[in-house]
């Protein structure tokens, strides 16, 4: 299905204003048959503003994402407020009133709010999961009334035409696709108001009427939708790289004939980084990157605001590398240090470490134009311009882990399998082990840090974060006390304001860096203490306390297993977070389906809408 920028916008920005206060007004004008003042004028058709969203609880319709069953009108029932103010007042308020739509309507503007493949807060639980809602501001003459009239039956025709429903009226019959908030009231429920029935009213109009000039609408529209999309003004080269902040309310688009063209939520490459190939201005003023691959090769379009530029692209130069013992301290302002791949190359992963932090070197390499780097981890260099290093002279001899011998099963829990390395901390072989699947192990070997290693043949040793012991029966050996594992995919933003350390272990360990406040780093694993503490892994044994991050907004993540819950009844919350008022009993066991985060705890999925805090429960998976 096609979509417009009406439904999945380029953002443009709005200069809010002050909200004024809600009052009704009993005044009645003199009847005139609006439709046939409106054709006797000849009002054209509105062009469709699109305003960045401020609503973040999104949530598909009952069909899925893009199928809504119809359109609710609605009215401000306030005479004396604008079409601006109403929306800066419902954009800055929505979660204390609980409210928001989709698109406000006025005698000279049709202003989207938010992308219409997804549902809003505006009519009860029942409208809410099916329909599109449209705010009508109020008008002081019949002129402006009218102009609004037809701007909202044009909108209303246009979206009916872009999901491929039929125009046909509820009001009446309870059935259909163009609904009052009054026939919503009186059919579905939820909800007792009734508008906009009594401002109609106030104009000698109703429903009916409406519903005529929507039809006529929507005939001249005739099989579909014409999309009004963005057009370019300029373009130029660029030779550049950067990550994509992504989230659910802007888009990502191809650039055709007729404009840039939605084709799917920014969310889906949120964190991830890209060259960036060229640049656009639009007709909007709106700027826009088209991102590529490492050819230049352009997959997607998306707007400028939402990609952190990271620096210049360029090739990975040559370099010489020799052994290095010291400590490299990241002195650089801002950011702090970029992370390369490689000496001399680009921050494909999107981290810097922290102004004042120090690291291990283990090596330095000089790059063929004469610049100097430290590598502070596997594949991790700074730039020495970056800080200052302290030469400790020759290593010293490598540290001997202690080991034991061990008896039992691991199972990979890697999504990605894990590597198999010569010895623990040795050199990486080319073989790995799937995940999921199970290996007989014979021996650990624990570092003073806590890192551990297993034993799964004679010379082939795996990373123990990357599996869970079990015992010879396949069996979680002590689950409830055990911390869990699970790999992801999202980006973690650091809350503090004051940055916060890294753990070389999930709650535990040496200190293993520092990260900046506000600080966006990609997530690859989380870990749930017994406590219901979750930590998140930003590196190579590299910790994150989820009590000074938070992830990408409505990160949900795929989790088996069975909750039991504690010692007492558990309180519930739903998707929101919100106390649902409902407990499970004690020693009740439940099928886990989801995780997510909140304030650095965890929550299990029961239940659809329903989350298990894990301070009130042990997981076996």
């Amino acid at each position: 299905m096609a979509l417009s920028l009406a439904a999945a916008p380029i953002i443009s920005s709005v200069t809010h204003q002050a909200f004024g206060n809600h009052y009704s007004t009993t005044q009645v004008h003199a009847a005139t048959n609006v439709n046939d003042y409106i054709a006797n004028q000849n009002f054209g058709n509105p062009a469709i503003t699109t305003y960045a969203s401020t609503f973040t609880q999104d949530f598909a319709y009952r069909n899925g994402v893009g199928q809504p069953e119809g359109i609710v009108i609605h009215e401000t029932a306030n005479p004396n407020s604008t079409i601006d103010n109403e929306i800066a007042y419902m954009q800055r308020e929505w979660s204390n009133i609980y409210a928001y739509v989709h698109a406000f309507v006025d005698h000279s503007r049709v202003i989207n709010i938010h992308p219409t493949d997804y549902g809003v807060w505006g009519a009860g639980p029942a409208a809410n999961s099916r329909f599109i809602q449209i705010e009508l501001v109020r008008e002081h003459s019949l002129d402006d009334f009218a102009r609004s009239v037809n701007n909202d039956a044009h909108y209303v025709a246009y979206l009916l035409r872009q999901y491929n429903l039929p125009c046909t009226l509820a009001d009446n019959t309870g059935s259909g696709t163009i609904w009052s908030h009054n026939a919503v009231s009186n059919y579905l429920g939820g909800t007792d108001h009734t508008d906009p029935v009594g401002y109609f009213a106030q104009w000698g109009y109703d429903m009916n009427q409406f519903y005529q000039l929507v039809q006529k609408k929507y005939n001249e529209l005739g099989g579909g939708s014409s999309e009004v999309l963005d057009t370019v003004v300029s373009s130029q080269g660029e030779n550049s790289y950067g990550q994509v902040n992504g989230n659910n309310i802007n888009g990502t688009y191809v650039l055709t004939s007729q404009g840039f063209k939605y084709i799917k939520m920014s969310s889906a490459y949120d964190g991830q980084v890209f060259r960036i190939s060229q640049s656009a201005v639009t007709n909007k003023g709106v700027t826009m990157y088209e991102m590529a691959d490492e050819n230049k090769k352009g997959l997607f379009w998306v707007i400028a605001s939402q990609v952190d530029v990271l620096g210049d692209w360029h090739a990975v130069p040559g370099a010489t590398q020799s052994s290095a013992n010291g400590v490299f301290t990241v002195t650089t302002n801002g950011r702090g240090a970029a992370v390369l791949t490689a000496p001399g190359g680009l921050n494909w992963q999107a981290r810097f470490l922290g102004t004042g932090s120090s690291w291990k070197v283990n090596a330095k390499a000089v790059t063929s134009d004469g610049q100097t780097y430290y590598q502070v981890g596997t594949n991790n260099w700074v730039a020495a311009t970056a800080g200052s290093f302290k030469d400790n002279g020759t290593p010293a001899p490598a540290e001997k882990p202690t080991t034991s011998a061990l008896s039992g099963v691991v199972r990979i829990t890697n999504g990605n399998g894990t590597t198999i390395y010569t010895q623990p901390k040795g050199s990486a072989t080319a073989r790995k082990l799937g995940a999921g699947s199970a290996w007989k192990v014979f021996e650990q070997a624990v570092f003073k840090s806590g890192e551990t290693w297993y034993r799964v043949s004679p010379a082939e040793w795996i990373l123990a974060s990357d599996a869970q012991l079990q015992d010879n029966n396949d069996n979680n050996s002590q689950p409830s006390a055990d911390t869990v594992y699970q790999n992801v995919n999202t980006v973690a933003t650091v809350t503090a304001g004051g940055g916060t350390t890294l753990k070389r272990a999930p709650g535990t360990g040496n200190d293993a860096g520092r990260l900046n406040g506000s600080s966006r780093w990609k997530v690859n694993q989380v870990a749930i203490l017994p406590s219901g503490q979750v930590w998140y892994l930003v590196g190579t044994n590299q910790w994150l306390n989820g009590q000074d991050a938070t992830l990408s907004a409505g990160a949900i993540f795929n989790l088996g297993g069975v909750a039991t819950v504690g010692g007492s009844s558990a309180a519930l919350t739903n998707d929101a977070g919100q106390a649902t008022g409902n407990t499970l009993a004690a020693g009740s066991r439940w099928k886990v389906t989801g995780l997510r985060t909140q304030n650095g705890q965890a929550y299990y999925r029961v239940a659809t809408n329903t989350w298990l805090p894990a301070t009130s429960s042990s997981l076996a998976q």
